[in-house]
């Protein structure tokens, strides 16, 4: 499975929201992966409360869903919205199977690599610390850096942001190259997430 995350996002400054930045995350793996041809608004700059449109053309994906507009998708369309606040806009185009989402977290914790996915309803962005199982129920032990959280705003660089998810509840799980996140706080964490641990990050600790 190859999969495809596009950010098509907004800002807002005074009256005004402009268009920023469109970008791409590709997962590959041994099938060819979908190919975006087009994900873009027009107009780029609008009042707050006037209409924007939304346009995609997205070739050889099995299934595509944008967040705001809707999921299972028609590969080309457009969706006209009013938009009156700060607004993200994120395309997810899948092509075959998915791929094991245990391998994924465990080639991340080695690699240092961020991971992208849905827990409960809300957009994640977070790095793996430690894969295992307790109870028999195989758990990861994240540091949360951006997304969402069903206990709020997810605060950067805060040492409540220790998330302990089961790896069966996470969907559209996705590894991507960026900055690693962690805490001071997790040489001296004592955590109860995991109790056999398969893979856990080698961290320096500064002397």
């Amino acid at each position: 499975m190859k999969s495809l995350i596009n950010y098509l996002e907004f800002f807002m400054l005074r009256k005004f929201i402009y268009f920023l930045s469109l970008s791409l995350i590709l997962i590959s793996c041994a099938t060819v992966p979908p190919q975006v041809n087009e994900f873009q608004a027009n107009p780029e700059r609008i009042e707050e409360g006037s209409k924007t449109t939304i346009y995609w053309n997205v070739i050889g994906a099995d299934e595509v869903s944008i967040e705001g507009i809707g999921s299972n998708l028609m590969p080309i369309g457009s969706k006209e919205i009013v938009l009156d606040r700060t607004t993200t806009f994120k395309m997810l185009a899948k092509k075959g199977n998915e791929i094991d989402k245990y391998q994924i977290l465990k080639s991340a914790i080695i690699n240092k690599q961020q991971i992208f996915a849905d827990y409960n309803g809300y957009h994640r962005e977070m790095c793996p610390h430690i894969l295992g199982t307790k109870n028999g129920i195989t758990h990861c032990l994240f540091y949360q850096f951006g997304g969402q959280s069903s206990s709020g705003p997810v605060l950067p660089s805060s040492p409540k942001n220790w998330k302990c998810l089961e790896v069966d509840k996470l969907t559209n799980v996705v590894a991507v190259d960026g900055e690693w996140f962690t805490y001071d706080n997790y040489s001296s964490l004592t955590q109860t997430c995991i109790e056999s641990i398969d893979v856990e990050v080698e961290i320096q600790v500064k002397k």
